[in-house]
């Protein structure tokens, strides 16, 4: 089964020899002299496949995964100070294989090396960094990061919410010829999907709701980095905050889709492109406060011609039954082969219950220099 969850899109960047300049000097800018950039983000062929054997534009709410509603760059010294925030203005977009949209924003000209942080769809948050006087108040990126937090996580499971995003260009400057660059844009979330194998062992069971249990409930907007700034990587370091126990019975999602893949000529009810949430770096079981994260399934089961609603939980293991942590931008699929009985009568029991009923395989998804990674085959069969 073809999948795929690409963790960026690629921009470039030209500022060509036709470019509008205008003579003004805002708030905070060094320089005086403005000059329009365009900026082309593309989202390429590896975008096209992610749920099987279906377009994530066509699952319920797949198309915003993609999707970039406002775009805007915060300006700082390379490995320095922050200096201004510019908004981006949509210009043009062309469909096809290689869907590119054109972005424009005035950024002043430097010989100074800079630092530039690309945020999708996050603006009301970083509207008050518009007051910040670099001469007065000096903020480096780790301080705009730490005030850069969601604390509406549940919001995204919002059809009609963006997913933020997070990209940057380290030791840039604005000169006053041709420039090219590559920026890498992350989502800050990392996605579950839901399928159910349509196939005899499932017969009795229908799919009706996700939850995740142990969803943090503030997440980092922005992506924190190893301590080597030239590396052009960037690395996968989990910054989510702290997660508690009682924050999972908000966190749902449940429309159902039949989906289809043409690859193993196998049909799935799906939950797909829904369930958003944070990254949690926790995989001890120590502290109650911050455990994994964990996602428990709803439905029904049939016995005797009656159908009951019960939850099954499962955990997020690797290969070696250990638990996992969930990374910002990956897709964390969750395939259920099998189910042999009942589940718990209640969510609270399916929250720190063990696994039961249940069989099936957790496939995670990086980005598509990575090889798509089967993770733990999970099951527990005939427990009543």
């Amino acid at each position: 089964m073809k999948r795929f969850f690409a963790i960026c899109f690629l921009a470039a960047v030209s500022l060509g020899t036709s470019c509008i300049r205008e003579s003004f000097e805002p708030s905070g800018d060094t320089g005086t002299q403005v000059t329009e950039v365009e900026i082309a983000i593309s989202t390429g062929p590896a975008l096209a496949t992610r749920s099987p054997g279906d377009n994530a534009e066509t699952a319920p709410g797949g198309g915003r995964e993609n999707d970039i509603a406002t775009l805007d760059l915060l300006i700082f010294e390379a490995g320095g100070r922050f200096l201004y925030r510019r908004e981006a203005t949509l210009v043009s977009t062309s469909g096809g294989a290689q869907s590119t949209s054109v972005y424009k924003v005035k950024l002043v000209e430097t010989t100074a090396p800079l630092d530039l942080h690309f945020l999708a769809n996050c603006r009301p948050l970083l509207l008050p960094f518009d007051a910040i006087n670099p001469e007065v108040t000096q903020y480096d990126w780790s301080d705009i990061q730490a005030l850069l937090v969601d604390d509406a996580p549940e919001e995204i499971v919002d059809r009609e919410k963006y997913l933020p995003m997070h990209g940057r260009l380290d030791d840039k400057t604005i000169p006053s010829n041709r420039w090219t660059e590559v920026v890498n844009l992350k989502r800050s979330v990392a996605s579950f999907d839901v399928f159910v194998e349509k196939v005899a062992a499932t017969s009795r069971f229908a799919l009706q709701n996700v939850y995740v249990y142990r969803a943090p409930s503030l997440g980092y907007i922005g992506e924190l980095r190893d301590g080597d700034r030239d590396n052009n990587h960037a690395a996968n370091i989990t910054t989510g905050l702290d997660s508690g126990e009682d924050d999972a019975t908000t966190m749902s999602a449940g429309e159902v889709r039949m989906m289809y893949s043409e690859d193993e000529g196998t049909a799935y009810d799906a939950i797909a492109c829904q369930m958003y949430v944070y990254e949690n770096p926790y995989v001890t079981t120590g502290d109650d406060t911050r455990r994994p994260t964990r996602i428990i399934v709803a439905g029904l089961y049939e016995a005797g011609g009656v159908y009951t609603r019960y939850y099954w939980p499962i955990d997020i293991l690797d290969a070696a039954g250990n638990n996992m942590a969930v990374e910002r931008n990956h897709k964390y699929e969750f395939i259920i082969t099998a189910v042999s009985g009942p589940g718990y009568a209640t969510l609270r029991e399916a929250q720190t219950g063990a696994l039961r009923n249940f069989n099936g395989k957790t496939v995670e998804l990086n980005d598509e220099t990575v090889p798509v990674r089967t993770l733990k085959h999970w099951g527990a069969n005939a427990i009543p």
